[in-house]
């Protein structure tokens, strides 16, 4: 039996955003930045993890209600799911990742609600399934075929990501939009201006390059050391690589055997990675694959040249192939250290650059998700004065 839309007291209907946890990745920021720009348009959202942990956790707003499943993995948080539906009754639910996706299909249907259900494809999920070793991601594209209709819809984060997951899925094209992340909050240009308390950073030092990802293969970092130290072998550089990893000490070891390692800094997660970019010479990017590239549209945004991988497929959407910041092949030392090399002699127009990153507030793109939502009959209310 299907039940009446829920809202919350003040009237407005409830989305539920669902995650595994709160980790540091970058579908887990975009939540967190799409939730109160979708509370402006009108809705009263809450957050759902099957379990509460994760370097972001501090990062919630106190305005912000959180409801964690106590469930060790996503699909054991099935149950509390259906039964945390049924009794709040969201007028939608988004979540995103993987199995989650899967999960919170299944949980909403199962509950017996008429709940919208949205689900967002954040990376290239046949990229995502051929390098994992896990068989549980092999299955996902079946997963994916078997369960998506039941969904009002599939979001992908670049058209790209969004040709890839049809191909690898399936599923009928016209149950898929594209929707780009809600990279820059309304606090963005605080986190520009926060000092950085690195001695990297001193006014006459050399150019700082800064990477900023996971320190893990799909982010290739070891082709990113290998392109700066033919650069540093050419001119006075340092590089920063902020985030952690499981390559961390296998990258120590390697900047040692270039003889890169007096100028190379493995800064470790940063709450605000922001203040970071704006203070380099360039953003490097090296991923052998991005769904969309955050971290792309922050430099642009603050003004910072970019040199990224031509890597499939967020980079190039945008940097527009090439208008806004270099493009190099992936795994490409010598090009991207050739690319490292032009920003500084010849660094992008400014101007053009912010103009490109400021297209992705999240204000704009949660009046996205709004049209998305009232295409199948939940509309936000405004705030009567």
């Amino acid at each position: 039996m299907k039940h009446g839309v829920a809202r919350a007291a003040e009237g407005k209907p409830q989305i539920a955003f669902i995650l595994p946890n709160l980790s540091g990745g970058g579908a887990e920021r975009m939540t967190l930045n799409l939730i109160p720009a979708l509370r402006a348009q009108g809705y009263a959202p809450f957050l759902v993890l099957s379990n509460h942990g994760g370097e972001l956790a501090a990062a919630i707003g106190h305005d912000l209600e959180v409801v964690s499943l106590g469930a060790s993995h996503s699909w054991r948080s099935l149950g509390p799911l259906i039964r945390l539906l049924r009794e709040r009754r969201p007028a939608a639910v988004i979540s995103a990742l993987g199995h989650t996706n899967v999960v919170t299909i299944l949980a909403a249907r199962l509950a017996g609600l008429n709940t919208r259900v949205f689900v967002r494809i954040n990376g290239v999920l046949s990229n995502q399934v051929r390098e994992s070793a896990d068989w549980r991601q092999a299955l996902l594209p079946l997963m994916y075929r078997a369960v998506a209709r039941f969904a009002d819809g599939v979001v992908a984060v670049s058209e790209g990501a969004r040709r890839d997951f049809i191909r690898a899925t399936g599923v009928k094209p016209e149950h898929v939009r594209v929707i780009y992340n809600p990279v820059l909050r309304s606090s963005f240009q605080e986190e520009v201006a926060a000092p950085v308390d690195h001695p990297f950073f001193g006014p006459a030092d050399p150019p700082v390059f800064v990477s900023v990802g996971r320190l893990v293969p799909v982010k290739d970092p070891r082709t990113l050391l290998k392109a700066f130290a033919l650069l540093r072998a050419r001119r006075a550089a340092r590089l920063a690589l902020v985030g952690d990893g499981e390559m961390r000490a296998e990258l120590g070891e390697l900047a040692a055997e270039l003889g890169i390692a007096d100028d190379v800094a493995f800064v470790g997660f940063q709450d605000n990675p922001i203040r970071f970019i704006a203070r380099a010479a360039a953003l490097v990017v090296t991923s052998r694959h991005e769904g969309f590239g955050n971290v792309i549209v922050e430099a642009l945004a603050a003004g910072t040249p970019v040199v990224s991988t031509d890597c499939p497929y967020g980079p190039a959407e945008i940097l527009e192939d090439g208008r806004y910041g270099r493009l190099a092949p992936i795994g490409d030392a010598e090009a991207i250290a050739s690319a490292m090399e032009e920003v500084l002699d010849a660094p992008p127009q400014r101007e053009a650059s912010l103009a490109r990153g400021w297209q992705f507030t999240a204000s704009d793109i949660a009046a996205r998700y709004a049209e998305a939502l009232a295409t199948v009959g939940v509309e936000g209310l405004p705030d009567t004065v």
